[in-house]
């Protein structure tokens, strides 16, 4: 595994969570609210060229070499490496506005794409931890939640995900494309 890789996605983590701890000061829907939202483009914005300069260097290199691409699999040359985070980035203001889960716009995307049930369910997973993460931690600095109902509800989610986990690898279920995401 290339260790800079969960690397920089922690620095950028910690960068965003840190910045959001920061709007405490702040008054919802101000000038300077908005600014400080929009602030947070040139902290994400070297962690998007490192990674696309990345997938498209892995690219170029399985074409040059004759490495076929599974199906679903997208190829990440200069152009999708642009259009798609745009996509999404657009199905995420749509699913924030609509107030549902970026994972309920995505999802059925990426299935479109004809990414593989497990690639979208990996995606839609770490698409909910980040920003439940960060806004956790946000608000838990911020006062907004007590620490023991935080902990309560972290146990219980990474139960369940383990008691799932377990009930899905113990009776070798097949769940249908739909049922996976």
């Amino acid at each position: 595994m290339q260790w800079w890789k969960p690397a920089a996605m922690t620095l950028c983590f910690a960068g965003i969570a840190s910045w959001r701890i920061g709007q405490k000061a702040v008054r919802c829907s101000s000038t300077a609210y908005w600014i400080r939202r929009l602030g947070l483009i040139p902290w994400v914005l070297p962690f998007f060229l490192l990674a696309r300069r990345h997938i498209i260097h892995d690219f170029e290199i399985k074409k040059r070499a004759g490495v076929p691409f599974p199906p679903g699999d997208v190829k990440w040359n200069r152009w999708n490496s642009v259009r798609w985070p745009l996509i999404c980035s657009l199905a995420g203001v749509m699913s924030g506005m609509l107030g549902s889960s970026g994972g309920t716009i995505k999802a059925p995307l990426l299935l479109e794409l004809g990414t593989p049930p497990t690639g979208v369910s990996a995606t839609v997973a770490q698409m909910v931890m980040f920003p439940s993460a960060s806004s956790s931690l946000a608000l838990l600095v911020l006062g907004f939640m007590p620490m023991d109902y935080g902990l309560l509800l972290f146990a219980y989610g990474g139960l369940i995900t383990c008691v799932t986990e377990e009930a899905v690898s113990y009776t070798h279920l097949t769940l249908p494309t739909i049922c996976s995401v």
